[in-house]
């Protein structure tokens, strides 16, 4: 993938662009970063180079940074957004220190500040809630709507979805660090999901851009986002995004009686720990099948 270091006005003839590139190569080949990491990793860390006008590793500070992270701040990035670009400066630090016995005299990983991070408010639709949204919405984003709140899949699953992971009413589900697990649709969404494809005429992404020099590719997240929002805002939900659906599949599957562990390996989370932010409780467990059949033998509420 192209590193885009000439982009950001890195010149080949300082150290630092061929550090980076070292650096990325081995992300990218060696270690298996998925694209979106690397893109991150790529974007982060070059934002960085152009503004600190590091020409050298070695020369690294722990003022560059924090002025950096100033800078970030001042222009209103997000606590978060700020960590996760900081955190890629630090990785690269500390590879060429552990790894390459690199001496960066100036540069302490430790004295390097976290920004407080607020803590979200998480909201979880209740049944009632996705189906009157469910119905305002048009073909695609009930679609979209339905297999979020029925799946627990999260935006980039949502937006990979391909025709070739279809088998039957199992879907193959791409998730975070090339992570693969199985979600099952009910019958009603797999006969709208066929109807879509076919009408569509699907050969690839099942929510390919419209665009005409994007065909065979997904629609960006971002595009997702605005289709399943308006929906929820027809029925009073301001503000609404993919990723409370996956919160509200994991509360509705606890209502339902399914464990934490059970949930777990449905989310596809490393750990339970991740699952556990989530809920609040733990009830008996349920196989991944016994999970489904569970979820779909719910009634659909009443909607007025």
């Amino acid at each position: 993938m192209p590193y885009r270091l000439e982009k950001y006005n890195i010149s080949p003839n300082k150290p630092i662009y061929h550090q980076a590139k070292h650096y990325y190569e081995l992300c990218e080949l060696e270690w298996n970063f998925t694209k979106q990491t690397m893109e991150n990793k790529i974007n982060s860390l070059n934002h960085f180079l152009r503004y600190s006008r590091l020409d050298r590793l070695e020369n690294l500070t722990n003022e560059m940074v924090t002025d950096y992270i100033k800078s970030q701040a001042e222009r209103g990035l997000k606590p978060r957004t700020i960590n996760n670009r900081t955190k890629h400066i630090l990785a690269i630090a500390r590879y060429y220190m552990d790894y390459e016995d690199m001496e960066i005299p100036r540069f302490r990983d430790r004295k390097i500040k976290k920004q407080h991070e607020e803590q979200s408010d998480k909201r979880a639709f209740s049944r009632d809630i996705v189906y009157e949204a469910l119905a305002y919405a048009d073909r695609e984003a009930w679609l979209l709507i339905k297999i979020g709140f029925d799946c627990g899949l999260r935006i980039s699953e949502l937006r990979m979805m391909h025709l070739k992971d279809l088998d039957g009413n199992r879907l193959l589900v791409h998730g975070k660090g090339r992570k693969k697990r199985f979600a099952i649709l009910n019958d009603e969404t797999l006969v709208r999901l066929k109807d879509w494809i076919n009408q569509r005429h699907v050969t690839t992404h099942i929510f390919e851009s419209n665009y005409s020099g994007h065909r065979g590719r997904p629609k960006s997240g971002q595009a997702l986002r605005t289709i399943m929002r308006k929906p929820f805002t027809k029925c009073g939900i301001v503000n609404a995004c993919p990723h409370e659906l996956r919160h509200s599949y994991a509360s509705d599957l606890l209502d339902l009686g399914a464990s934490v562990r059970s949930i777990q390996q449905a989310l596809g989370h490393s750990t339970e720990r991740i699952t556990e932010t989530y809920l609040h409780e733990l009830v008996p467990g349920k196989t991944m099948k016994q999970l489904y059949d569970l979820k779909y033998s719910a009634s659909e509420p009443n909607l007025r």
